[in-house]
């Protein structure tokens, strides 16, 4: 982390003469959070975090530099450094420091594949409901807290580079992560090399993973800033995958999109996944139809999206299906509405996990960069919880507030303040 700093100083101190040139952006964020920890209804403990956020950019000259820090109450919890540039051809390489890396793969739910350290009971576990977020925002930290208390130290690096010749687009994404631990590292490297073009009917691409497979990590507490979504390094420097996608393709009064990924079995490639994807546009409905298929053209996951706008009023209908049954067993709608400087939003979300999930928010602007904010939230059926929050936007300052309650005491509480410079 000091050698990033220092490099970034120095670049600013040699760069002076040029300054008129020159860019810096930023922000800083601080959250102060903490609720009991409940035993049979009672609280045995106090669960209590403190984290701040650093994000700072600098350009000069097609030239950028991105630093993201996070702090939290144990120390430093991620680090990424990015600099990239675009005169012809576009460069960009990322560097991050953390104390775990986790891995999920692109399934519609993000579950989780590999995990270091590895805690115990986090492989399996369905990302994607806790980036939604429908029931509480301290859950994937806690869940994800083991896994921090090691030092800071390298665990992934990505190298990408594009090219653009005669209206073919070539990419080149080399990965290269630690698996292991501080005492015992793992250093594995992949790459991701991908060709693609326009046809007259539809854009064309091939993608080889080498050493690497489709999918994602991400690191500290997995929030938004500390994922990364490019693909996801395994062990041993093999042919894995080689994707093609047909996407843009219009057919039948909608677009479609074709990816095929073959594996590599016994020297031979063979159809280990297939994926079709629609979007039709009937009379401001939107409909949205993914379908996957595993080796044997079984349907194993599927997902139907219908959404409608109008003025104010915005519905949309969420249908996920992990079982190749036609049965949806994941279901989320979300209607949205205005009347005045009133805003509501209702996310219903029904899964085998936790059930019935209810997500009930309304905002209020009171005056000029004042607003208040109120969350309901029901779990299986009943009462969960309750937050209120009041915030207060500055020029470039941002004063934010919320306590959350659970059946007559205080579950939770936050404060958060950024500061935009």
């Amino acid at each position: 982390m000091r050698r990033h700093l220092l490099i970034i100083g120095l670049l600013l101190l040699g760069l002076g003469a040029t300054a008129q040139a020159m860019e810096l952006e930023g922000d800083f964020t601080a959250i102060l959070a903490g609720e009991p920890v409940l035993v049979e209804s009672e609280a045995s403990k106090f669960w209590f975090d403190m984290e701040g956020v650093l994000n700072l950019d600098l350009y000069l000259s097609g030239l950028w530099i991105n630093n993201t820090t996070v702090l939290s109450i144990g120390g430093l919890q991620f680090s990424r450094l990015s600099w990239g540039f675009q005169n012809g051809v576009a460069l960009e390489d990322t560097f991050i420091l953390a104390p775990n890396i986790i891995e999920f793969d692109d399934d519609l739910l993000n579950t989780i594949v590999f995990a270091s350290p590895d805690t115990g009971g986090l492989v399996g576990v369905p990302l994607a409901l806790f980036f939604q977020d429908p029931v509480s925002g301290f859950d994937l930290a806690r869940l994800l807290s083991p896994t921090l208390t090691g030092p800071l130290i390298f665990r992934k690096k990505v190298v990408d580079f594009w090219l653009a010749l005669g209206g073919v687009l070539f990419e080149t994404h080399l990965l290269f992560a630690d698996l292991g631990s501080p005492q015992t590292p793992n250093f594995q490297i992949g790459g991701i090399f991908e060709v693609s073009g326009y046809t007259p009917v539809a854009r064309l691409s091939a993608a080889t993973y080498i050493g690497a497979r489709q999918g994602g990590e991400c690191f500290g507490v997995c929030k938004p800033e500390e994922r990364l979504l490019a693909g996801r390094v395994v062990e041993g420097l093999a042919l894995e995958e080689e994707k093609l996608s047909l996407v843009g393709l219009k057919l039948l009064g909608g677009e479609h999109a074709l990816r095929l990924t073959l594996e590599l079995s016994d020297g031979l490639p063979r159809l280990s996944k297939l994926e079709v994807e629609s979007h039709f546009s009937w009379r401001g409905l939107q409909i949205e139809y993914l379908a996957r298929f595993a080796a044997g053209l079984g349907l194993v996951q599927e997902q139907l999206s219908l959404a409608w706008e109008r003025d104010r009023l915005k519905l949309k209908v969420l249908l996920l299906d992990n079982t190749g049954a036609f049965s949806f067993p994941y279901k989320q709608l979300v209607a949205e509405f205005a009347v005045g400087k009133l805003e509501v939003e209702n996310l219903l979300l029904l899964s085998p996990e936790a059930g019935l999930a209810d997500r009930l928010t309304a905002s209020l602007e009171l005056e000029s960069g004042l607003s208040l904010v109120s969350t309901t939230e029901f779990l299986g059926g009943g009462f969960y919880s309750q937050r209120l929050g009041l915030s207060r936007d500055w020029d470039g300052l941002v004063l934010r507030g919320d306590v959350t309650f659970r059946t007559g005491f205080m579950l939770g509480a936050r404060l958060l303040l950024k500061l935009e410079f």
